[in-house]
């Protein structure tokens, strides 16, 4: 079943506002883990874009929707071509079926 328009912009919203919410409440924990999060995400022996597109495949593994959304995005922002974004996804696929 197709999902409604505006979904995917809709889910983010979510995810940014329940982010914030945490943020207010722990603010010490949410700046630490971004700090953390921003470390693992910069180039290193890997590049930026392979870490999006591993951190796509996990999120399909875990079936994270909005880790789905978001990655998906940092994969087209770090300009991954469809083949490669479909290429991550199947080896997340093939993964989840060994366990089944």
């Amino acid at each position: 079943m197709p999902k409604e328009e505006g979904y995917v912009e809709d889910a983010m919203l979510d995810y940014e506002e329940g982010t914030q919410f945490i943020a207010q409440k722990l603010p010490r924990l949410m700046r630490k883990y971004q700090a953390f999060t921003d470390t693992c995400f910069t180039k290193g022996k890997l590049a930026v874009k392979d870490k999006q597109l591993m951190a796509l495949a996990v999120s399909v593994a875990l079936r994270d929707e909005y880790c789905i959304l978001s990655y998906t995005k940092a994969c087209i922002d770090e300009n991954c071509t469809d083949s490669e974004i479909l290429e991550a996804v199947s080896v997340a696929a093939a993964f989840c079926l060994r366990l089944q």
